[in-house]
C-alpha cells in the first residue's frame, strides 16, 4: 500500500507542477484517495466494500444529512441520531458501505 500511496503523492505533485494549479477538483480527489488508500492500509483483516456514495448538492445551502437509527419503527419520535448526533454529514461527502 505504500508504494500506492508514494506513487498518488508523486501524481499530485507533477500534476501541480505542470498543470494549472486551478484544477483543484483533480487534485481534491488524489487527497482523498491517499486517506483511502491510508485507512485501507491501517484496517485489519478482509475488507469488503460495497458500494461508495457521494452525497449530492442540497438546494438549500445550509442543509446537513444526519445518521438516524429507526429503532425498527415508522414513528419518527422513536428514531434517535448516531451518537450524540455530532455527526453531519454535508454535500460532496463519501458514504462507503462495507459487508
Amino acid at each position: 500500500m505504500n508504494e500506492v500511496i508514494e506513487f498518488l503523492r508523486g501524481l499530485k505533485k507533477d500534476h501541480s507542477i505542470n498543470v494549472n494549479n486551478n484544477d483543484t477538483l483533480f487534485l481534491h480527489k488524489i487527497d482523498a484517495l491517499i486517506k483511502l488508500a491510508y485507512f485501507l492500509d491501517k484496517s485489519e483483516g478482509e475488507i469488503d466494500i460495497k458500494d461508495i456514495h457521494i452525497l449530492p448538492l442540497s438546494a438549500t445551502g445550509y442543509s446537513e444529512y444526519r445518521v438516524i437509527n429507526d429503532n425498527e419503527s415508522d414513528n419518527k419520535l422513536m428514531w434517535s441520531e448516531y451518537g450524540d448526533g455530532d455527526l453531519r454529514l454535508y454535500d460532496g461527502d463519501w458514504l462507503i458501505r462495507m459487508k
